[in-house]
């Protein structure tokens, strides 16, 4: 059934705050059973809630855990939430500062839902249906699984809406163990994984339900039984004697309860005649009852000091609008309430409260309603008063006192010349252990004050509280805190948060790895018994606000190289070549805001640097080169280092302990080695002495030198590998050339403390493979080579290396006698004229082996037939006939022999005269068959790069530059009559292509460039690549382009400056 509309919720005002829901719920803390999440003795900061409460499964893997949250705090600029991190007391943010800032309460403020998500606490009951054990009732999102009585005999559900389920439904004791015949379970909960059942001695009716409440009238002729949902997490119980008459009563004046439990035990606690629930296998304290009271209605409304008691009964209404229900306030008739437990040390108890002996009932002037408050405490110790009146109570968690949970108290109340001393136990958190503390703030909403005078209060770190702490048993008061003076919560000062500055305890708390921390606060001026230091502050809202950062770790994996792990001192540590010295070590930082690693680094017994601090980190990774220039010959020296993070925290030094790593430098070097093989012979200057085995193959190389413990070698000085020393030598049995010519073989020897000698530059020539040459290849290793005329005019062969490297050259021109660089093919002194050359395969005789055409200084047009081994020999040239409207050589300015594009097999070749462009076509042996004029003025400030398939379509296409204004292009070509042919007419202007002159590049000018070679495929992509000569310093750029864009030059693969040569191909 719902509940009528004289029960909906009431609002809060100043002149009606007993009318409030909140104020209501806080009366009821007063009640029986406060059955909260008990917590260990030290849990984790906040738990997830209670702490004993099992976490529910999360259902999204897309969280952030400190470290995401860190990278987007750091990347945006704002804090950003550790959703990993939050519980249900306490949250953490990612600072943009590299810090971390963390917030502790007392008591939960938000709990999981059925989804596993945090939602905020709602403790509205609902029915959910029907339930065979007849616990129907429970609440909507509520810290702690807790369940109500329907009230009806079999449990039956007798209406109402169905409540949102916020935790899974566990398993709690049989019908059996819950309550004999007779008895009634009031309310079920779990603490710690012990659940425990609270019988009422009879049946009980069906409650009316109003927001956290539930209200079972008549549960005794004139006795009604109010339990609440608790925000902080289980319930609280309060029975009602409305009248004298149903005082009187045998089972008023002597109230009997259960207690049920498989896993718990009960035992009478002597000193403050309450209960302590233990784990029935361990010992350990669940949770407790402590000593039972009661009070009448006399009570005055501290908020409505001139107001009536109202006392009216007659509905529910009224009931539930009891001014007694804030509990014992000032001028209540009050008593503690004896107990006796029947079935000590079981788990099948039943708790005595003698009330009549409390002279409550006989007393003449006690005004009905009376309150009966046999109330079981949470186990969670979050917050209690010690209240002097009652010096041998336990208030904790708010249980008994007035306003129950809602209310922490300060100070002197002189009506009942009462004193009260606050304390809150914070959650906290064990990983802060070692950080350093930036900030931390307590902050407690004031929301009573007996005027707007204002007063002071210290606020103390304090030992822990427990379920035992009284006025009689307060716990250590330690450090002080601070004092404030303030004055909240009355007419004209309204409700404000107190704020003390903790750092000093917060920082205690981090030092020592505390879990929790307790704070105390009492007026200074106790003794003075003034009411003006009455106070009253709303416990759930205490709150600790800690800005905090974690030191890095200390670094690890300390090392030199060469020279090896770390060796601290005393004495000389490692010993090491005089070579540049690369310290390397790791760390990491436990927030992940590492911002580098310190270096230190001096001569042994001298003067401590400050050191190098290095923030270009791979995986918390650093190192710190010293150059050889800095290290002195037989001399000791000393390195530590230390991480630093964003924040100005630093670890301490690696290595551990009070030496630093030690390095002792020794100069001596070994002779640069000998190198010899029986295969890759050594090359004569005659350029005649050739390997045994051709390009392809394998064979052996020794390497000796004396006091040698490695060697290193390497191709043209590319990708070194290193061969163990056995007595000063070392045999390479599978050394593999990577092209065949000029192959030179760089070669190192090292000591065992790591010296390198010299180098020895070990040059043989590889013969070519049994298959004919690539394009642009010239020694049949099938990787194009660069022809080039030196500056002294030589014609020589540079071989070409893996992705487009260039190192080795040989003479490429040579008599049939076997003189090298026979005059008058290459260079002219005289005029200064240099032949044009070009090259890309075989053209005469079909041997397989790529030739040169060359438009010599003189005039002539000729071919040169390759040898095969990246030379040519000019005695055996072929002049090149031409057709009869082919311009003179003589006016030639660049030529391209570019293969055959047009599909006839026979190789072509374009040229530039002057403005004209032309395609020479179809060469025989003898001569070219045809020449078309493809363009009569437009390239004169034009250059062919290349004539090749760009974009992979299967049509050559035109690559030309002009270097005036630097724009590369693409002239796409159309498809010819045969498959890969060019329609030669498609090149011929930039409107007859297939989409027009296509940009592939800028900043192509003779001004930057001063030459550019189109080449095939270097890298392996299939699109064809350039070589190309900076202007400025005159060195070989290698450039990999896309089929849209030449792209930015790969690397620097010849450093020698080229200024002077003279042409290339």
């Amino acid at each position: 059934m719902s509940a009528p509309r004289l029960l909906s919720p009431f609002v809060r005002t100043r002149t009606r705050l007993t009318c409030t829901l909140g104020l209501l719920l806080a009366a009821l803390t007063a009640a029986l059973l406060p059955w909260w999440q008990p917590g260990a003795d030290s849990p984790s900061p906040g738990g997830d809630g209670p702490a004993v409460a099992k976490p529910a499964k999360p259902v999204s893997t897309g969280l952030r855990d400190e470290s995401a949250a860190m990278a987007e705090a750091l990347r945006r600029g704002k804090k950003v939430l550790v959703d990993t991190a939050t519980t249900a007391t306490s949250r953490t943010w990612a600072l943009p500062d590299g810090q971390w800032r963390a917030e502790f309460h007392a008591l939960p403020q938000r709990v999981k839902n059925a989804e596993g998500r945090w939602a905020d606490i709602d403790t509205t009951l609902k029915r959910t249906g029907k339930a065979d054990d007849g616990l129907s009732i429970r609440p909507v999102n509520a810290p702690v699984p807790v369940r109500f009585s329907d009230g009806s005999a079999d449990g039956a559900r007798k209406g109402g809406d169905r409540a949102e389920r916020s935790y899974a439904r566990l398993p709690l004791l049989t019908p059996a163990d819950r309550a004999p015949a007779g008895e009634t379970v009031l309310a079920e909960s779990e603490f710690d994984g012990h659940t425990i059942a609270y019988t009422w001695p009879g049946p009980l009716p069906e409650p009316v339900l109003d927001g956290p409440r539930a209200l079972y009238s008549e549960v005794l002729p004139g006795v009604d039984l109010l339990l609440v949902a608790r925000d902080e997490g289980g319930f609280g119980q309060l029975l009602i004697v409305k009248t004298k008459e149903a005082a009187a009563q045998a089972a008023v004046k002597s109230l009997t309860y259960g207690l049920r439990s498989e896993t718990a035990v009960f035992r009478h606690d002597k000193t403050t005649d309450g209960v302590l629930v233990v784990d029935r296998a361990t010992g350990d304290e669940i949770t407790s009852i402590p000593t039972p009271f009661g009070w009448d209605s006399a009570g005055m409304d501290p908020e409505a000091p001139e107001a009536q008691p109202r006392t009216t009964v007659a509905t529910p209404e009224d009931v539930l609008n009891l001014s007694g229900l804030v509990g014992m306030e000032p001028g209540a008739r009050q008593s503690p309430l004896a107990t006796r437990l029947d079935g000590e040390g079981s788990g099948d108890a039943r708790l005595s409260l003698d009330v009549s002996g409390s002279g409550l009932f006989s007393d003449e002037d006690v005004l009905f309603p009376v309150f009966l408050d046999p109330t079981i405490s949470p186990g969670w110790k979050a917050w209690t008063t010690a209240y002097k009146p009652y010096p041998n109570t336990s208030f904790y968690n708010g249980t008994n006192f007035n306003s129950g949970t809602a209310d922490a108290r300060v100070g002197y109340e002189k009506d009942t010349g009462g004193t009260a001393r606050a304390f809150w136990r914070m959650g906290y958190d064990t990983k802060l252990k070692g950080a350093g503390i930036t900030s931390a703030e307590f902050k407690v909403i004031n929301n009573y004050s007996w005027s707007c005078t204002k007063r002071e209060y210290e606020l103390l770190l304090t030992g822990a509280i427990s379920s035992g702490t009284t006025w009689n048993k307060q716990p250590s008061w330690s450090t002080s805190q601070g004092k404030q003076s303030f004055a909240h919560g009355y007419n004209s000062c309204s409700d404000d948060y107190v704020k003390y500055n903790v750092k000093n305890a917060a920082q205690q708390a981090a030092d020592k790895g505390w879990a929790t921390l307790t704070l105390g606060m009492r007026s200074p001026d106790e003794s003075k018994k003034d009411s003006y230091t009455w106070r009253k502050f709303t416990a759930k809202t205490a709150v600790m606000e800690v800005v905090y950062n974690r030191k890095p770790n200390q670094p690890t994996g300390g090392t030199t190289s060469p020279g090896g792990a770390c060796v601290p001192g005393p004495g000389a540590g490692r010993t090491v070549a005089k070579a540049p010295l690369v310290l390397s070590a790791t760390a990491s930082d436990p927030d992940g805001n590492l911002k580098g690693l310190r270096f230190r680094f001096w001569k042994t017994g001298g003067t401590v640097p400050a050191g190098t601090l290095v923030t270009s980190l791979s995986s918390g990774k650093g190192s710190v080169t010293i150059p050889s220039t800095s290290l002195a010959d037989k001399t000791t020296y000393s390195w530590d280092v230390r991480a630093e993070d964003s924040a100005g925290a630093v670890s301490t030094y690696f290595p551990l302990g009070t030496e630093p790593c030690r390095i002792t430098v020794d100069a001596s070097e070994p002779p640069a080695p000998d190198v010899t093989s029986d295969v890759f012979l050594e090359a004569t200057p005659d350029g005649a002495t050739w390997s045994t085995v051709k390009f392809g193959g394998t064979g052996s190389v020794t390497f000796k030198a004396a006091d040698a413990t490695k060697f290193s070698y390497a191709f043209n000085g590319l990708n070194a590998k290193e061969v163990t020393a056995t007595s000063g030598s070392a045999t390479v049995t599978n050394l593999k050339p990577p092209h065949a010519g000029p192959t030179y073989l760089h070669v190192y020897a090292f000591d065992a403390v790591g010296n390198r000698s010299g180098r020895t530059d070990y040059v043989f020539y590889v013969p070519p493979r049994d298959t004919a040459d690539g394009p642009g290849d010239t020694g049949g290793d099938g990787r194009p080579d660069l022809l080039v005329i030196n500056s002294a005019g030589n014609l020589r062969t540079y071989v070409g290396d893996v992705d487009g490297e260039l190192y080795g050259s040989l003479a490429a021109s040579y008599t049939t006698d076997g003189k090298l660089n026979p005059p008058g093919h290459w260079y002219d002194p005289a005029t200064g004229k240099a032949a044009l050359i070009s090259k890309h395969s075989d053209v005469y005789p079909g041997d397989g082996v790529t030739d040169l055409f060359a438009r010599t200084p003189d005039g002539g047009f000729w071919l040169y037939p390759g040898d095969g081994y990246g030379s040519f020999n000019v005695d055996k040239r072929l002049r090149v006939r031409l057709p009869s409207n082919a311009p003179d050589p003589a006016t030639w300015d660049q030529i391209k022999a570019i293969g055959d594009v047009t599909g006839d097999k026979l190789p072509d070749l374009f040229i530039r005269a002057g403005a004209s462009f032309w395609a020479l076509t179809g060469y025989t042996g003898a001569g070219f068959q045809q020449a078309t004029r493809m363009n009569a003025d437009a390239w004169a400030a034009r250059e062919i790069i290349n004539v090749a398939d760009i974009d992979l379509d299967g049509t050559p296409d035109l690559v030309w530059r002009n270097p005036v204004n630097g724009n590369m292009y693409v002239r796409h070509g159309k498809p010819g009559t045969v498959t890969g042919s060019v329609d030669l007419v498609s090149l011929t202007t930039a409107a007859n292509s297939r989409d027009g002159d296509v940009a592939y590049g800028t900043n192509w000018t003779d001004a930057n460039i001063s030459a550019v070679v189109g080449v095939p495929d270097l890298n392996g992509d299939r699109i064809p690549d350039l070589w190309a000569r900076f202007t400025s310093d005159g060195q070989i750029r290698v450039y990999h382009p896309s089929k849209t864009n030449t792209n930015p030059p790969v690397k620097n693969v010849l450093s020698s400056d080229w200024s002077a040569f003279k042409a290339f191909a």
